[in-house]
């Protein structure tokens, strides 16, 4: 949120916003949108993260409303390290986030 704060951001058409079904994740998501359309941004998608039950993209998508949630990322204790090539999910990871890149809409 920082950099849109600062407008260093104003010539993005396009956002992905990542949200974790954890209330202070929410808020901060719906403030970023918020900020996001403000600005013009075009295109918004969501990703939900960290998701590790059964309704927990339902709770980042009634958060966001009408914007698609484009992946899920389930909770993998194998990214609590920092993430390299080698790192196991590290491929899981980047597939999702290929997926969700892919399924904006145009």
């Amino acid at each position: 949120m920082e950099h849109m704060g600062r407008g260093t951001t104003s010539a993005l058409d396009t956002m992905l916003v990542v949200a974790e079904p954890a209330s202070s994740s929410l808020r901060t998501c719906q403030r970023v949108i918020e900020l996001a359309r403000q600005m013009g941004v075009q295109h918004l998608g969501v990703i939900a993260n960290k998701v590790r039950r059964d309704g927990d993209r339902e709770l980042v998508q009634a958060a966001v409303g009408d914007l698609p949630v484009l992946a899920v990322v389930p909770y993998l204790d194998d990214l609590r390290e920092p993430l390299t090539d080698a790192s196991p999910g590290a491929e899981q990871l980047l597939a999702l986030v290929a997926d969700a890149l892919d399924r904006l809409p145009a």
